[in-house]
Formats: C-alpha cells, structure tokens, sequence
C-alpha cells in the first residue's frame, strides 16, 4: 500500500510542476494574437509564473 501511495504523490506533485509544452506554446500564441491589452497582462503574468515555477521547481 505504501508504494501507492507514493506513486499517487510523485503523480499529483508532477501534475502541480510539469506543464506540457503544449499547454505553454498555446499561452504564448495566445499571447501572441491576443489584442486585449487586459488580457495580454494577464497572460504574461501566466507565463512569466511558469517560468519562475519551472526555474524553481515549485508548484504551478
């Protein structure tokens, strides 16, 4: 039982650190096209959040 659960911890801590580069590179482009200056703000602060996140290696 021990093991799963530390499988389930090391899955669920994974899933809070690794975002798909996928999921990123659509941030950006939506970044990229997005002509809400509100918007725009709000997206740079996502990825610049990523980006000390994944430097970190903290949570997302």
């Amino acid at each position: 039982m021990k093991a799963v659960e530390d499988a389930c911890k090391e899955l669920y801590i994974r899933a809070l650190k690794v975002l798909p580069d996928d999921v990123k590179a659509g941030i950006e482009r939506l970044n990229k096209d997005e002509s809400d200056a509100r918007a725009q703000v709000v997206l740079k602060t996502m990825i610049t959040n990523i980006a000390v996140a994944e430097r970190e290696d903290n949570l997302l």
